[in-house]
């Protein structure tokens, strides 16, 4: 279901959303072909099912707000018209932590390889080197790790790997 709402007040219009059951890869092309297509719509996303897969790619979106339907009556979705409002992204919190804990079993090749490079104690520039990649693009992976690990930085970072197995001691 897909439905525009008519801005009021000089606020930008808002489309809202309904999807119970989409493919990842369409899921993201379909956000993104709307934020170029219509960059002066707000999205209000509103799904049925905890699809990590392709919510992770949409977490930072400008202009876009992520509901469960579950969370209805709980103030979520006034939440997320409130932070459209602010043209500030929204996740629901319940979907966050879907995120959250499938997060280490999605770790890409190259997160797997600076992790490890951080566990041997590496610097982001010994791990570039070893990596043959810019510094700047290893502190991007350890931001992400630290993020996806829920870690506050590199020591908890390996700290948390280790604990969920996803390296060794």
């Amino acid at each position: 279901m897909l439905q525009l709402l008519e801005a009021e007040d000089g606020d930008r219009p808002l489309l809202l959303i309904l999807i119970d059951s989409i493919a990842a890869d369409h899921g993201c092309d379909l956000i993104l072909r709307l934020r170029r297509q219509r960059p002066d719509v707000q999205v209000l996303l509103l799904v049925q099912h905890d699809r990590g897969d392709w919510l992770e790619a949409l977490r930072d979106a400008c202009s876009l707000a992520i509901v469960h339907v579950e969370s209805f009556g709980s103030g979520t979705t006034i939440q997320a018209l409130q932070a459209l409002r602010c043209s500030t992204p929204f996740l629901d919190p319940r979907l966050r932590k879907l995120l959250d804990q499938q997060a280490p079993c999605r770790l890409t090749g190259r997160e797997r390889q600076t992790l490890e490079g951080l566990a041997r104690g590496g610097s982001n520039r010994s791990i570039a080197a070893a990596l043959s990649i810019a510094p700047a693009t290893v502190r991007d992976y350890v931001s992400s790790l630290c993020r996806k690990l829920a870690a506050a930085n590199r020591t908890e970072v390996v700290s948390r790997a280790i604990a969920m197995g996803l390296i060794e001691p």
